[in-house]
Order: C-alpha cells, then sequence, then structure tokens
C-alpha cells in the first residue's frame, strides 16, 4: 500500500448505489471489480485506515461468484458469502475497457483457481506500508518501528506456490488475462514508472507521522487515528518483514503493491456504484467533514473590520455618492491586474496556488499576476519589513486557518490592527493557508479557490439571504438540552439524545467562537450587497457542515457540488463583478465616490455628523480609492 490516505480522498459521496443487493448482483458482469469494507477485522481496519476506505478487492468471474485473494486462502466464494463478510460495505468498480477484454481477464483467473499448485495469500502489501513509511518519512522519523528480525527471503522467493495480494490477484487477472494494465492512481508521495510503485519526488503524506505538529495542524482525528496504528504496524511488520527487507529500495512491482484503494480510484472507469444505499450511506456518514476548525478571520480582523464598515454605512448614508462605500468598494476595477506575493513556501507550491486560481480567472474579466521570474525561477515575494505594497494579496502559511480578507480590504490599512500580523497593510497578510508550506491538505484546490475567491469580493453563499440556510441552520440548542462534552472539550448530544446548537457547539474546542464571531461568519448581515445573485448549492464559497447543523435533513442549505471546481454560479458571479464589455459604471462611480470622500476629509464632517473629526477609516477608504480609481485610468 505504500502511501497514506484519508477516507475524504476516496471519492466516495457522489458515487450512486443500486436498488438493492439482488439489483446490483443483477448488474455485474465479467471483469467487474468488487471492493469491500470490513470493520470487525483488525487487521482490515488497519488497510483502510492507511488505504482510505476499502479493505480488500475481488473479481467477479460470473454466475455470481467471485476470485479473490484473502487471508484465508486464494480461491472462489459466491457473492451472496461475499455479503455475509462485509456487510457494512461493497462497491463496485468496472474499468474502461471493452467487455472482451474484461471477460478474458474474469477468464484467466477462474483458470488459475481451477488450475494445479499451492496458491496463498501474500502479506506483501503490508510489508510495504513498512517500507514506504521508513523511506519516505527517514530512519529517524519512524524508529518507533523497529527493523524487521527473524525472518529472511531465503525459501521464499524461489517458492514455485502462487501468491498475491487481493488487489494484486485482480490487477494481474487484467494484465495477464486481459493484456490491459489497468491505470490505477496510488497515494501521495507514491507514483508507478516502468511497471513499478515507488516513492515520488513530492513529500509523502506519511511523513505527518512523524511530527508532534500533526494535531496542530487541524489533522486531530487522522492524527489521533495514526498515532493508534504505530503498534499494530510494528505487528504488521514483523510478520512479513522479510518481504519488506528485501524491498528495501523502495519500490515493487505494481501487481504486487496495488491496493484497493488504487483500484477504487482507477483514472479511466466506465462506472462505480454500491451495492445498496445502506453502503453508499455508510460510505458518506464517515466523509462527513471532520468537525474541526471551520475557516474564520482572526477575532482582531473582525473586530478592525466591524469598526471600518460601521463608519462606511454611516458615511454612505449622508452622501449619495458614498453609497459606492457600501455597494461596490469591495472589488477590483474590472479588467485590471490584481498582483499576489508569497512568504513562506516554495516555488513549485506557488505553481500550484497559480495553476489552482487558473480557474477563476478564466471566468472573469480580472487578471492575477504572482509575479513568476522565468530567470530565477520564483515567484513574487512580500516580507514583514516592507513599507510599500510588494502586492495586493499577500499570501503566507504561518497563520492559524484558512481565511483571507475580502477584496480590496487587502488594502485598506484600516482593515486590521496596526501592528498585527495580519491586515491590509504593505507588511500584513491578507490571505492565509495554514500548513500548505509542510503538506497539502486533502481537497487543497477548492480551498485554494474558495480563500482566492474572497480575495476578489466573494462572500460566503450560506449568508445569502436569498437561500434557505438563514432558517435551516440548527441556532440554538435543542430544548432541555444539558451541555455535554467529549473528552476532547467538544458539545455534543447529552444523555437523552439532545443535541446543542450551533452557538454552544462552535463555542467550544477547537473553535471557541463567540456569538458575535458565529455571526459574522453564518449569519446574513440582511444587506443586497453582501451576496450577488441566486443562492447556489453547488457554490465554492458554501460551507459543508455536519448534518446535525441543519433542523432537518436532507437540507436545502447542503452543499451539492464537490468542492473543488467553481459552479455555474460562482462564474455568473464573477462576470458580474468583473465583466468582459467595459461598459462598467465602476470608473465613474468610484471616481465620484473618490472626490465626495475626499472633500468630506478636507470639511472634516458631513452635513449631520456627530463627530468632529474625519475618521481614520476613511482616510483609509480614500487611499484605496485612488489606487483602485489610479487602475481605471
Amino acid at each position: 500500500m505504500g502511501g497514506l490516505r484519508t477516507v475524504w480522498d476516496m471519492e466516495l459521496r457522489d458515487v450512486p448505489a443500486a436498488e438493492s443487493d439482488a439489483d446490483a448482483i443483477s448488474r455485474l458482469e465479467p471483469g467487474d471489480i468488487i471492493l469491500c469494507r470490513s470493520e470487525s477485522s483488525w487487521v482490515s481496519r488497519t488497510v483502510a485506515a492507511f488505504d482510505g476506505y476499502w479493505s480488500h478487492a475481488t473479481l467477479y468471474t460470473g454466475d455470481g461468484r467471485v476470485a479473490e485473494a484473502s487471508i484465508s486462502g486464494v480461491g472462489a466464494t459466491s457473492v451472496d458469502q461475499l455479503r455475509q463478510r462485509y456487510p457494512v460495505g461493497l462497491a463496485v468498480v468496472r474499468p474502461e475497457a471493452d467487455t472482451d477484454t474484461r471477460a478474458r481477464a474474469a477468464r484467466w483467473a477462474h483458470d488459475l483457481l481451477a488450475g494445479p499448485g499451492e496458491k496463498r495469500y501474500s502479506g506483501f502489501d503490508l510489508g510495504l506500508v513498512y517500507v514506504m513509511l521508513r523511506r519516505a518519512s527517514g530512519e529517524d522519523a519512524v524508529a518507533a518501528i523497529p527493523p524487521p528480525t527473524g525472518w529472511e527471503l531465503e525459501g521464499i522467493a524461489g517458492r514455485s506456490m502462487y501468491e498475491s495480494t487481493c488487489s494484486g490477484l485482480v490487477f494481474r487477472s487484467y494484465l495477464h488475462g486481459g493484456a490491459l494494465e489497468l491505470p490505477i492512481r496510488v497515494a501521495p508521495g507514491l507514483h508507478v514508472a516502468d511497471g513499478k510503485i515507488m516513492l515520488g519526488p513530492e513529500p509523502s503524506a506519511v511523513e505527518l507521522l512523524a511530527t508532534d505538529q500533526l494535531v496542530e495542524q487541524d489533522f486531530s482525528q487522522v492524527g489521533r487515528r495514526l498515532s493508534a496504528l504505530r503498534e499494530r504496524v510494528r505487528i504488521l511488520t514483523d510478520a512479513v518483514g522479510g518481504i519488506a527487507k528485501g524491498w528495501a529500495e523502495g519500490e515493487v512491482d505494481v501487481e504486487r503493491a496495488v491496493s484497493p484503494g488504487d483500484l477504487w480510484l482507477l483514472t479511466e472507469h466506465e462506472q462505480r456504484f454500491f451495492f445498496s444505499p445502506a453502503d453508499a450511506q455508510h460510505a458518506r456518514e464517515l466523509t462527513e467533514p471532520p468537525e474541526g476548525i471551520l475557516e474564520s478571520l482572526p477575532a482582531d480582523l473582525i473586530a478592525a473590520l466591524a469598526e471600518r464598515d460601521a463608519v462606511r454605512r454611516n458615511a454612505a448614508e449622508r452622501s449619495a455618492e458614498l453609497e459606492f462605500l457600501v455597494s461596490d468598494a469591495d472589488s477590483w476595477p474590472p479588467g485590471s491586474t490584481v498582483t499576489v506575493a508569497f512568504r513562506g513556501g516554495d516555488a513549485e507550491l506557488h505553481r500550484q496556488i497559480e495553476e489552482a486560481v487558473q480557474q477563476i480567472t478564466e471566468a472573469c474579466n480580472l487578471k492575477l499576476d504572482f509575479g513568476f521570474d522565468p530567470v530565477q525561477r520564483c515567484y513574487r515575494q512580500w516580507s514583514e519589513q516592507d513599507t510599500d505594497y510588494a502586492a495586493d494579496i499577500r499570501v503566507s502559511f504561518d497563520q492559524r486557518g484558512y481565511w483571507s480578507l475580502v477584496g480590496t480590504a487587502s488594502v485598506d490599512p484600516t482593515a486590521g490592527p496596526a501592528h498585527g500580523p495580519s491586515g491590509g497593510r504593505p507588511n500584513q497578510r491578507s490571505l492565509n493557508l495554514f500548513g500548505f508550506d509542510r503538506n497539502l491538505p486533502a481537497h487543497w484546490v477548492g480551498t485554494v479557490r474558495h480563500e482566492f475567491l474572497h480575495a476578489l469580493a466573494f462572500k460566503h453563499a450560506h449568508q445569502n439571504d436569498r437561500g434557505p440556510c438563514q432558517q435551516q441552520f440548527r441556532w440554538d440548542d435543542d430544548p432541555g438540552y444539558v451541555p455535554t462534552t467529549d473528552p476532547s472539550g467538544r458539545y455534543v448530544s447529552d444523555a437523552q439524545g439532545r443535541k446543542p446548537g450551533i452557538y454552544t457547539y462552535l463555542s467550544g474546542p477547537p473553535n471557541q467562537w463567540s456569538r458575535g464571531k458565529v455571526d459574522h461568519n453564518l449569519r446574513s448581515t440582511g444587506s443586497v450587497h453582501d451576496v450577488a445573485g441566486p443562492f447556489d448549492r453547488s457554490s465554492v464559497m458554501l460551507y459543508r457542515f455536519p448534518q446535525w447543523f441543519y433542523t432537518s435533513w436532507p437540507s436545502e442549505c447542503a452543499p451539492d457540488g464537490n468542492g473543488q471546481e467553481l459552479s455555474d454560479g460562482d462564474r455568473r458571479g464573477l462576470k458580474l463583478l468583473y465583466p468582459d464589455t467595459p461598459g462598467t459604471n465602476y470608473p465613474e462611480n468610484a471616481g465620484r465616490a473618490a472626490v465626495a470622500l475626499e472633500a468630506y476629509l478636507a470639511e472634516g464632517f458631513l452635513e449631520g455628523a456627530d463627530h468632529p473629526e474625519p475618521d481614520p477609516h476613511l482616510d483609509g477608504m480614500l487611499a484605496v480609492l485612488t489606487r483602485m480609481v489610479a487602475r481605471c485610468e
């Protein structure tokens, strides 16, 4: 298996289900791969924990039977018996190949089982876990896992018996019977070349096993699970130590090391489906987003922005020309170039981020310039010593959480505390992707697009008054709820099954949000300027919450997109903010607002205003408007 996947990497949520086991069996064709999940065997649980979700793979040979290599041996069994052994998870993946190729693979497996000679299950893939952990993380990093002892290759390599892992039998059947090398997608940190699985050039996710920072990087659930597995890995490597030792060069034939997850994630497949709705539901429950830290601006930025926005609204109420301050001042001039710079991370990470946001700029009339230097092979940088803006959007990776200032707040000096690490000044972070410089998390592309849409003046879809979320969120505790916490301090259901509301749940670890912070991140302000267009369930700007956050399930507020790709609604919103045609009123409106604001600042107050001195927030707004007007010229 070698690499490390999480259940969230397995593309399980949107896979359809057959109506029943009987319906699934009627749809099977020879050559179909049936994936299985067991939660009763500790070996199966260990395999699934490292590989993502599945713990076993079989090949359907026809007549209701499958060929499989299991701990019990290599042989045939019925699909009905398979279901009895795997009551919580069966699914089918059909490789993209003609019917004859799939049938030849099934026939090869059938003939192998019917032929002479001893056949047995191989634990080689479990040994490869050990090899890859040692090599990807370094010898010292996994010192808790001892080297294999007591087993040697002598007497094993030359055996004439047929040995195979469960996935290896499937892969070999296609390779030798169907003359097709299945296009597997291996785990992070590994790659396939010349028929071998080997360490990739990028760091493997297993490096996280070696650090004490795992829990600090919002991977607490995965971290606790992997830590608990270290002792099991020690047992497994003792059992297959000779094989692990024999392949200590860090590469192995694909047919020996392919895993169930590799087969499920075939890059070319005709279809995938769960055996039953219950199988699909079980997978979806396990792929509910971890109830960890939600995206949010730091508290000091929220406070500064609340004060700034109150001043803007007050000014807009006293002058029609200043309505622009609350309607359009967050967006950048259409057709302009917004610059980006990095603090931390290497050029490859910067390139990946630039590539991820191309989907945004391709959908609107705005350019994001990352400042790539083809001679030095590096991207634009900013520092905490800057006194002039190196870039409009200043990216960092060292502050907790994922967040971004909204639109032109990135260049508004009043958008944060004067001496804090984050805000709208030249030496402050305006967009943060915590830990990306150490390890890219699952679904990182969607996170990047989400935060860069914030940087282009998008707000959260669930704060759209045109949508149902404000009515469908469970804001308050169930009546009679008795505050109850788990060992980590998180609020959970009480002894009677009553649940905490959103305010209570988010007030505890790990978020510890105040009521005001909950309102800032989840409540609508009631302003028509906050979110443009109709509510969009497929938007990458819609939070993905656990089911119990909603008053009922299924909820019309729950996302139906994958959270990675821009939706049609996202693209329409980008077109509204940054249209292709030159007919935008942005330059004229921004210019009028700048003139009106400059006049106000010169006079010291607006007619009817109750403050005798100009507010520094409006000085900052004038600086922003001046910069934006200059870009329109």
